[in-house]
């Protein structure tokens, strides 16, 4: 959470350093909520999946058979087994750079590694880029103290979770997700699943959050043709859910909101309800029907998280719920094939030509307070390191890389828009031509999605009441 909104410095809130979380640079960011109820696949997954999600990041505190007293002690950052390609490097850049603040050693490895099984928030989440970060073990002592060090519980998490920023920034090259007001959106924008800018970015929300919709509708179709009762749940996070609902003015439709319509993972769930007035035989049909895994496979599946030896990553992916995502298409499919090599794009612009002269201009700008610096990963590490300046040359001389990158980042997306990646640009635009005056008309989804926004906005509101940070 602190990772996602935290400012602290030592312990105490310090909202005037805005380089020290993720939302205040500049990135969208999920929040959801661990109520500890191992809904994971329920909850987090689809909110990752909906949301658009280019990173996947999951932070877990590990424990060591015995109890209290153990001796194990390190961080540890994981990828997908398989996915050397787009995790690896992603992982090895968390455990140098979040690990660095947690007692003990820093490691990084696949998941069937050090679990001899694959973890299925690893497998499952449609994000190119997924880690799973096990931060420290609460058996041990050392760990627990620092945890717990500063003026309260959990300063030492606080202190250390502005380092999550840092990571991902440091992968993607300091790409400069908040640019300055000067700053214009690439062309990429304004095709659905690419949205950068605000009203673009809430267009892609609302495509996304009706295809999640329709994708539940087939479920429900799939699953009475098998003989059984289902009633659409949106895996979306509620913020997204409620912000669509007023941003296409929903309310004014004149539909009426269908009754005990909720969001996945909700405890009012009218599944959980029907799925437990089923006697065994007929419960074990229900999960062959909706996932293609017996009822107790599945329930061992989400309760530990690893896919059992020798079956691959859409395990438990089958059934109504594989062949409904198979048939409605995501808008942000396009993104998702095209995202690693327009990463990899945008991250050599740091070191390249395009930005020798911001280089240059950043280097001289930090030399006037001390600091030897000529990109802004040098310049966050004098400032994360303490190095004398860092921290005012970061708030002086940010403002050049930022508008610097922010231009070239444009420049090359326009470029990549109109050569490389035009022809599937253009299909993209085709296949949603009219979208939002198609969902509009959907009074199905208009009902559904009112009454569903209405029922999860007391338990968003409490989480914020209690966190100030969770989306559920």
């Amino acid at each position: 959470m602190y990772a996602a909104t935290g400012d602290y410095i030592d312990g105490v809130l310090d909202p005037s350093n805005d380089e020290r979380n993720l939302r205040s640079r500049g990135y969208e960011v999920i929040v959801s909520g661990n109520a500890r109820d191992g809904k994971w696949d329920k909850k987090n997954v689809p909110r990752s999946d909906d949301f658009g999600a280019d990173i996947h990041v999951v932070t877990h505190t590990n424990a060591f058979g015995g109890g209290c007293g153990s001796s194990a002690q390190y961080f540890l950052a994981m990828w997908r087994d398989g996915a050397a390609s787009t995790g690896k490097a992603l992982a090895e850049v968390f455990a140098s750079t979040v690990g660095e603040a947690v007692p003990g050693a820093d490691s990084s490895g696949t998941d069937k590694h050090y679990f001899g099984g694959s973890l299925g928030e690893l497998a499952d989440p449609d994000a190119d880029y997924r880690v799973y970060n096990e931060v420290f073990f609460h058996t041990n002592e050392d760990a627990v103290n620092w945890m717990e060090s500063g003026r309260g519980i959990g300063n030492g998490v606080k202190n250390g979770a502005w380092r999550y920023g840092l990571a991902i920034d440091e992968f993607l090259g300091h790409p400069d997700e908040n640019p300055p007001a000067s700053a214009s959106y690439s062309t990429l924008s304004g095709v659905p699943g690419f949205g950068r800018a605000p009203g673009d970015a809430r267009r892609d929300e609302a495509i996304a959050v009706w295809e999640a919709y329709k994708r539940e509708v087939s479920v429900a179709e799939c699953m009475a043709a098998a003989g059984f009762d289902y009633e659409p749940e949106v895996g979306s996070a509620a913020r997204v859910v409620i912000d669509v609902v007023a941003d296409l003015k929903l309310r004014d439709r004149g539909v009426a909101p269908t009754g005990g319509a909720v969001l996945s993972g909700s405890p009012n769930s009218p599944n959980e309800a029907l799925l437990d007035a089923l006697d065994p035989a007929r419960r074990d049909g229900y999960y062959q029907a909706l996932y293609g895994v017996s009822e107790s496979d599945y329930t061992d599946y989400a309760r530990s998280g690893i896919i059992p030896e020798g079956e691959g990553p859409d395990y438990a992916r089958g059934g109504c719920f594989g062949s409904a995502k198979a048939k409605i298409p995501s808008v942000w499919a396009l993104r998702r094939e095209i995202l690693p090599e327009l990463i990899d794009r945008r991250r050599a612009l740091s070191t390249g030509p395009e930005m020798a002269g911001v280089r240059a201009e950043l280097s001289a700008c930090a030399s006037g307070h001390g600091v030897d610096a000529e990109t802004m990963s040098e310049l966050q590490a004098r400032s994360a390191d303490g190095a004398p300046g860092g921290r005012a040359a970061l708030k002086a001389c940010g403002d050049i890389w930022r508008e610097g990158i922010s231009l070239a980042r444009t420049k090359l997306d326009n470029t990549l828009a109109k050569t490389v990646y035009a022809a599937r640009l253009q299909r993209q635009r085709s296949a949603y031509d009219g979208v939002l005056d198609k969902i509009a008309v959907d009074t199905g989804f208009i009902a559904y999605i009112v009454a569903a926004a209405d029922e999860a906005r007391p338990r968003l509101e409490a989480a914020e009441r209690l966190a100030g940070i969770a989306d559920e």
